[in-house]
């Protein structure tokens, strides 16, 4: 009966990720395109400049996603609920300090952005600066809900993570749509994509407590030598 209840999780599993998959490949294919001949070439280049350089701030988390995921499993196999709640807490923690640190190097960046790609306009420039902060904090948001969403790959419930993947999916694309149609520009396309990663942020914790591993988040759950295991391992 194990064996056949695990066959139907795994068949689950790999039915729920391809559609996932497959909903992506379409919006990219449809989408790209609108979004480009909206903007056209030259703020959809600032776009794609500041995306890029946004994710290079991603080198701030230092590997700890991956060593969260490890210990989430390691002590939810083990049945350490007070374990994984100080991993989750303590994790959560630690981004919330690296947010910290992102939106202070965007701000610290942006004087500067000017002499680094002097060949950008002043007016997108000043577009840049904005969407490069909002990148930033979504870029934050989306280090905390991978948080949740290892919990729920710990209790395999990637039927739950593609809910989430949809609904942000759903949301960005129907927000872009629309403000591309209304005739808004860079600012508003960036504050969707934010929207929609906050709603994700939001909806994957709902779906962590009801089926993920049981699990709390507290401030005296963090704790420095969680930290030292978490960062070093």
């Amino acid at each position: 009966m194990k064996k056949t209840n695990r066959s139907k999780i795994y068949i689950r599993n790999l039915s729920i990720n391809w559609m996932g998959y497959g909903a992506k490949v379409i919006v990219a294919f449809f989408l790209s395109p609108f979004i480009v001949h909206s903007l056209g070439m030259s703020n959809y280049g600032v776009w794609c400049l500041f995306s890029s350089l946004t994710g290079y701030l991603g080198l701030l988390e230092l590997g700890v996603m991956a060593s969260t995921s490890r210990h989430i499993n390691l002590y939810m196999v083990r049945g350490e609920v007070r374990k994984l709640s100080q991993v989750v807490s303590t994790s959560i923690f630690f981004f919330l300090i690296i947010g910290i640190l992102l939106i202070l190097t965007a701000l610290a960046l942006s004087p500067f952005l000017g002499k680094i790609f002097p060949k950008i306009s002043p007016s997108l420039l000043a577009d840049g600066r904005s969407i490069f902060l909002i990148f930033a904090v979504n870029l934050f948001l989306g280090f905390v809900s991978a948080v949740f969403r290892q919990l729920l790959a710990a209790n395999d419930r990637f039927d739950f993570i593609n809910v989430v993947n949809l609904s942000v999916l759903s949301i960005s694309t129907i927000g872009t749509i629309l403000v591309l149609k209304s005739g808004h520009g860079l600012v508003s396309l960036a504050f969707i994509q934010l929207l929609s990663t906050a709603v994700g942020c939001l909806l994957v914790f709902y779906l962590a407590k009801l089926g993920g591993p049981l699990f709390q988040i507290g401030r005296d759950l963090v704790t420095r030598k969680m930290c030292k295991e978490i960062i070093e391992q």
